[in-house]
């Protein structure tokens, strides 16, 4: 089949058994390996159940088929051996380091995988005790509480030990063991590495296609990607900045072409009820025609009035004087220095400027917010020298596609 490959690997006898015997595990060992916590890597740590001599344990050559899909999550990921693992033949014996390196992944997946589900089948609680979690959050039976106080985990044991007592634990924990089981019948079978040896392991299928389906897919995303425009960086982030957030995060605008509808008049409102001074009320901002608890004459409305300029100078005076002192402190720094200003975008007239005046002018020239923002997210996606990263991530959720490094693409 064309989405299917077979590969030549050296793994450990008891790897070789199962595998004889029950080739499909294949699919949960990959699994396994790519989906690895660091939990999960301690079992691989000690490879205590495909491993049980160690180092001293020797290694036979088979052949496994799976998924591409799987054959490239094992071959893309960088992965270190174990300790206890048996030393792998050198580097320049390419073919043998391959065949030893990618059999070590799908052995140490068993392993990860065999210890993860014997846990999980112990504990019972896998994807029906989360549906089961997600309904009771339904229903409201956790109160709004935030999960990780005292009281949600009250609530939360409570549940788990109602949840122990049912059918579906039962059925929940014999489904997650059934590999265990099969797999510790199929080791129980008499096996060693004579029935492994004297056998013609066929080759391993090209895998050419890896790379080839790569420069496929990166021309597909380019003929849907129009012309980079760094523009397109500082409009997404404002866009982005202008939406609802809340303390769970941000959301990219699900339509991200969209123009941000700012209502200026209620923005001001709103500024302005939040920086209101203590002694003011909110009876301020109630309409013409609304009922209000409290009565005044006016004597009390011009004296709210005159309070109302007074604190709004007290208020520049306050800013002025918290803008000189931030400014003094960031004098003697070189912060001001990194960032791109508005006059620096424009050629200068006259070359004749004297240093001071230049340096007046600087201290009062606009900084350029958008150039500064596109800035940064370029350094930003430079450093990550072609690995996913802040920025790529953030603008990827915002349709900005960076375009590649064509320095760094012909070397």
């Amino acid at each position: 089949m064309k989405n299917m490959h077979t590969v030549r690997v050296r793994v450990p006898v008891s790897v070789a058994q199962v595998l004889k015997h029950e080739p499909c595990l294949i699919s949960l060992a990959v699994e396994g390996f790519y989906d690895r916590d660091v939990d999960s890597m301690k079992f691989a740590a000690r490879m205590e159940r495909f491993l049980p001599r160690g180092k001293e344990e020797e290694l036979v050559t088979v052949s496994v088929r799976m998924s591409r899909a799987m054959y490239a999550q094992l071959v893309r990921q960088t992965f270190r051996a174990p300790k206890v693992y048996p030393a792998a033949p050198p580097p320049g014996e390419r073919e043998a380091f391959f065949e030893a390196e990618l059999g070590m992944k799908i052995a140490c997946g068993f392993e990860m995988m065999y210890q993860q589900s014997k846990r999980d089948g112990v504990e019972g609680k896998g994807r029906t005790w989360e549906a089961f979690r997600k309904s009771l959050e339904e229903v409201g039976y956790f109160q709004g509480l935030l999960p990780g106080s005292s009281e949600y985990q009250r609530l939360l044991q409570s549940a788990e030990e109602y949840y122990m007592n049912t059918s579906l634990h039962s059925r929940e924990s014999e489904l997650m063991s059934a590999p265990v089981r099969r797999i510790d019948e199929v080791l129980a079978l008499p096996h060693s590495v004579d029935d492994f040896k004297g056998h013609d392991v066929p080759p391993s299928d090209d895998d050419s296609w890896l790379d080839n389906g790569e420069e496929e897919l990166d021309s597909a995303l380019l003929e849907r990607t129009d012309e980079f425009d760094p523009s397109n960086i500082a409009k997404s982030m404002k866009a982005f900045v202008n939406t609802l957030s809340s303390y769970k995060g941000a959301e990219a605008p699900d339509d991200r072409n969209r123009e941000v509808d700012l209502d200026v008049d209620q923005f001001i409102k709103d500024m302005e009820s939040i920086m209101r001074c203590p002694g003011e009320t909110a009876n301020s901002n109630v309409e013409e025609g609304s009922s209000s608890d409290l009565d005044f004459d006016d004597s009390d409305e011009s004296d709210m009035d005159e309070s109302g300029e007074d604190n709004k100078d007290d208020m520049d005076a306050f800013m002025r004087s918290y803008s000189d002192v931030l400014n003094e402190q960031l004098k003697s720094t070189t912060l001001h220095r990194s960032f791109v200003r508005a006059k620096e975008q424009i050629p200068k007239k006259d070359e004749g400027t004297s240093a001071a005046t230049e340096d007046m002018d600087e201290d009062f020239s606009p900084v350029d917010v958008d150039v500064n923002l596109v800035k940064s997210f370029l350094d930003s996606f430079s450093s990550q020298q072609g690995l996913p990263g802040p920025a790529s991530n953030l603008l990827g959720l915002m349709g900005v596609q960076f375009p590649q490094d064509a320095n760094k693409k012909g070397k």
